[in-house]
């Protein structure tokens, strides 16, 4: 059961459509169903005139990109990224993990001298220590993430991190 809807969908079917039809020996069309729509559940769906010279063009067109397209692999793209996340997050662990010594021997100094207790000496060392934490998980994430972009998808070998 359909309907069409608007005046224009109706003079497009009955004027241009059906008159180009009329000379094909062989009459196909292609239902495709979308699914249901919000609100009632109603099954929506389009039909297609399969053969037509508007389906051969947009094949033909289609065919064409994908011969001259220079749109880069998606594969490599990722490959080149995540090398790069991997590249800046090795750099900033190993800052975080020089600003964690030097705070750290800063800390002792002031113990030594008096000026901070033991106890404030380490709740600002785990504070200290939360870059450090963060960028290794980073880097953990990233590495799995180029595991499973170079792994071969049959490969039964699951991703076991580096401590």
């Amino acid at each position: 059961q359909g309907i069409l809807t608007t005046e224009f969908a109706r003079k497009k079917l009955i004027l241009e459509i059906a008159p180009r039809m009329k000379e094909v020996k062989s009459h196909r069309t292609r239902i495709v169903r979308l699914g249901t729509r919000k609100g009632d559940g109603a099954p929506v769906s389009y039909i297609e005139l399969v053969g037509n010279e508007i389906e051969k063009y947009e094949k033909a067109l289609a065919k064409q990109e994908r011969e001259t397209s220079t749109r880069p692999d998606r594969k490599e793209w990722e490959k080149k990224i995540f090398g790069e996340e991997k590249e800046v997050f090795l750099t900033k662990l190993k800052q975080a993990k020089d600003d964690l010594k030097r705070l750290t021997s800063e800390d002792e100094a002031l113990v030594l001298s008096g000026h901070l207790t033991k106890e404030e000496a380490e709740r600002r060392k785990v504070i200290n220590f939360q870059p450090v934490k963060f960028f290794q998980a980073k880097l953990k994430q990233v590495e799995h993430d180029l595991f499973i972009l170079n792994k071969d998808r049959y490969d039964p070998i699951k991703f076991v991190p580096l401590n």
